[in-house]
């Protein structure tokens, strides 16, 4: 009979660093800003604004160089979270750290229950409560 070995698992906050190559590097996530086209008019509205009602982010978490997987979503983590929260929380700014999206209270999620994550942001946006 085969058996497994045990392994080490830890919560990780967001403010580990990621390395590569043995370079520590921020992890930064993009929240994009852009120019909304609105049909009536055929034209491009003059201010950015985020077009979505939520965002889902996501990162790639595996901590093993040797055996990362990106095709592998059990490797990821999903972070969801409603516009309404990330124009509150840092208006127009177009990058967002790691450990402040998680400040922010995203639902984190699996790849298989993003589609669930994703309306229980939009509930409870529509909710006021974020």
């Amino acid at each position: 009979m085969d058996t497994l070995a045990a392994t080490e698992s830890r919560r990780m906050t967001g403010d580990e660093p990621f390395h590569i190559d043995g370079n520590a590097l921020p992890i930064n996530v993009l929240s994009f800003c852009t120019q909304g086209w609105e049909a009536i008019t055929n034209s491009y509205s003059t201010s950015a604004t985020r077009q979505s009602d939520v965002y889902v982010f996501c990162v790639l978490s595996h901590m093993y160089k040797e055996t990362v997987d990106p095709l592998n979503l059990q490797q990821w983590r999903f972070f969801v979270v409603a516009t309404k929260v990330l124009n509150e929380a840092v208006g127009s700014q177009k990058t967002i750290t790691l450990s402040s999206l998680v400040r922010l209270h995203p639902i984190e999620a699996t790849y298989e229950n993003i589609a669930p994550a994703i309306k229980q942001a939009l509930v409870a946006s529509a909710r006021g409560d974020g």
